[in-house]
């Protein structure tokens, strides 16, 4: 059977698509897995450890057992968002150059039947606004499967909240419409289960990981507050741990215990993530959901206005993620000497 016919525009010419759907039932899971073995095209997770992921509106964590690394969500699209909006205000005045008996003296759309009339300009700007709006798109989905690919190897469970993505467009319209976080769970399903892996959402009313720490105690905190501390000693940043606490949810129960007996290994590992982040970091080029402020980088001392060079160990690629294998006594050593950027120094 076909499908609807799709209609696309390229460059202002359109384009007509048809898909061809085969009936029939897919196979299985084993099946699938058995299959692609034979046909040695299957991709297997490099590990079976469980992954903790934290995504926000415009910040992604992730947590390994190896590996841990905090991400601006689609960073590459801020350029886009600029020239199209810039586009579209051109065009908003074009349509009101063109109409004005369709306005009101407060600048407002007058209500009733309207003719609107378009000039060969105008109609130029709306291809430039559809043509990059579709460029965008197609950005979008390759930073999607690019931080995708990096990460299903990590490990075969993906574990992560389950988010109301309608909450997200009402609270941040904005940036979940550049973004699309809704998508890319949806493909991260998908590969996830091509890969013979799992991605496991649990209820964040449950468990409550922004609010949990590994001693028990639950605390609300404000938005605006990006850095968890505890009176038992534990102190991290927030998407981080949220992060790190998801590896350790069963069904929709955290285990307190596991993660407090593995969080020895792990806070080296998050600290020095947040501290590279912070190193890296110059004016303007991180969002506030980092948690970086003038007076953590101050602490640390860095300068809010110029970056600076690392004093720690270089990330195994360019994507900022800290490995927690292959380090030295020597890097031990520069570690501990390091204070956490927003620990008080010790005497």
């Amino acid at each position: 059977m076909f499908s609807p016919v799709d209609k696309t525009s390229y460059r202002g010419n359109a384009f007509y698509f048809v898909q061809l759907i085969c009936e029939g039932l897919p196979l299985s899971l084993q099946e699938r897995k058995d299959l692609q073995s034979h046909q040695g095209k299957v991709t297997l997770p490099a590990t079976k450890g469980v992954i903790g992921l934290d995504l926000g509106p415009s910040t992604i964590a992730i947590v390994s057992e190896e590996t841990a690394s905090l991400h601006q969500f689609c960073r590459g699209l801020k350029e886009h968002q600029k020239e199209l909006r810039k586009l579209q205000r051109k065009l908003d005045r074009q349509r009101r150059a063109n109409n004005p008996q369709n306005f009101d003296k407060q600048g407002k759309v007058k209500l009733g039947l309207k003719k609107w009339v378009s000039s060969s300009r105008q109609r130029e700007t709306q291809v430039q606004a559809s043509e990059l709006s579709r460029t965008t798109a197609a950005h979008r989905k390759s930073l999607h499967g690019e931080l995708i690919n990096k990460n299903i190897p990590l490990g075969s469970e993906i574990h992560l909240e389950k988010l109301s993505y309608r909450s997200f467009q009402k609270n941040f319209g904005k940036s979940v419409g550049n973004r699309a976080p809704g998508m890319f769970i949806e493909r991260l399903k998908r590969k996830a289960l091509n890969a013979c892996g799992s991605v496991i959402e649990f209820s964040p009313f449950q468990t409550r990981l922004s609010q949990t720490c590994i001693c028990g105690k639950r605390e609300k905190k404000a938005l605006s507050q990006r850095i968890h501390q505890c009176q038992c000693g534990v102190e991290a940043q927030r998407d981080l741990f949220s992060a790190y606490l998801a590896r350790f949810v069963q069904g929709d129960r955290l285990n307190v215990a596991a993660a407090k007996e593995s969080w020895i290994g792990a806070e080296t590992l998050l600290r020095t993530t947040f501290e590279w982040k912070c190193q890296t970091a110059s004016s303007g080029d991180y969002p506030a959901s980092f948690g970086i402020s003038k007076k953590i980088l101050e602490k640390s001392g860095l300068s809010a206005k110029e970056g600076t060079k690392p004093r720690l160990r270089k990330p195994n690629d360019e994507t900022g993620d800290v490995v927690n294998s292959g380090i030295t006594p020597g890097m031990r050593a520069q570690e501990s000497q390091m204070e956490f950027p927003f620990r008080t120094p010790r005497l």
